[in-house]
């Protein structure tokens, strides 16, 4: 999803509208968040984890994340070295399954 920046009023929106029991959701991948590397750690949805990030260092905006549910085994996929700030930004992760 596209937030367009991750304004505390759009965390709270995500977390009613996509956070519920009724989509059941075991990842959320949000693109243009906006965070950089002071407030990366800020944002929280009830129930999941940070798994994955990119940020900018040098210019406004962009960015992705990845968060998972609290009860997901990830390791997160190091992807830096591929990003170039404003053409190319991704983060990975790789979700370990128990059946």
């Amino acid at each position: 999803m596209n937030c367009r920046s991750l304004s505390e009023d759009k965390v709270n929106y995500i977390a009613y509208e996509y956070i519920c029991d009724q989509y059941h959701l075991n990842f959320l991948c949000l693109t243009e968040t906006w965070c950089n590397h002071d407030n990366v750690g800020n944002v929280y949805f009830p129930g999941f984890k940070k798994a994955s990030h990119y940020s900018r260092s040098t210019h406004k905006g962009g960015g992705v994340r990845i968060w998972c549910r609290e009860n997901v085994d990830i390791t997160p996929i190091n992807l830096h070295s591929y990003c170039i700030e404003k053409t190319f930004e991704i983060c990975g992760i790789v979700a370990h399954w128990r059946f």
